[in-house]
């Protein structure tokens, strides 16, 4: 088990909290140990992260001004390689994320801040992301996506009060 394990971020009170790194919190009893892992080609904080085979898919986010489409991936299974993939079609910051296994194991993207109705799917084969159609409404900050099927719900993802939805 890798522990839990924080992808980019930044806190302006802790230098030590690396936007361009992943970090493992490993637990025993009641202490902890953080170690860095890896470093990731590009800074981000608000990624959106899936596990999925044993590889950390990690998609979009926040970097100083920009809202990212830029992915990576980094190998689970010991050789903690980290490679860049296809940037995705549009910027998804605080996205939802999803396996879609009826679609053939795809990974699914949709909406973020600020509040976009963009859904796309990654092909791991192909290196290839593809737009589908878009979310009947506009959904922010870390929506749940939920397949099913030839459907897929999104649910939530309100932002700053925002009712919305």
């Amino acid at each position: 088990s890798n522990g839990l394990l924080i992808v980019g971020g930044a806190d302006p009170d802790d230098d030590s909290i690396g936007k361009k790194c992943i970090h493992q919190i490993a637990f025993n009893g009641n202490t902890f140990t953080k170690t860095v892992l890896t470093q990731l080609p590009y800074c981000t904080t608000n990624a959106s992260c899936l596990t999925m085979n044993e590889k950390l898919f990690i998609c979009g986010g926040y970097c100083g001004y920009d809202e990212l489409s830029k992915c990576c991936v980094y190998d689970l299974d010991g050789t903690q390689a980290v490679t860049t993939i296809k940037d995705m079609n549009h910027a998804h910051v605080c996205g939802g994320i999803c396996e879609w296994k009826e679609r053939g194991n795809k990974i699914i993207v949709a909406a973020g801040y600020p509040k976009n109705k963009f859904v796309e799917e990654y092909d791991c084969v192909k290196n290839m992301w593809m737009d589908l159609p878009s979310l009947n409404e506009k959904h922010a900050v870390y929506p749940a996506l939920l397949p099913s099927s030839n459907l897929l719900f999104c649910i939530g993802g309100v932002y700053h009060g925002d009712d919305d939805l």
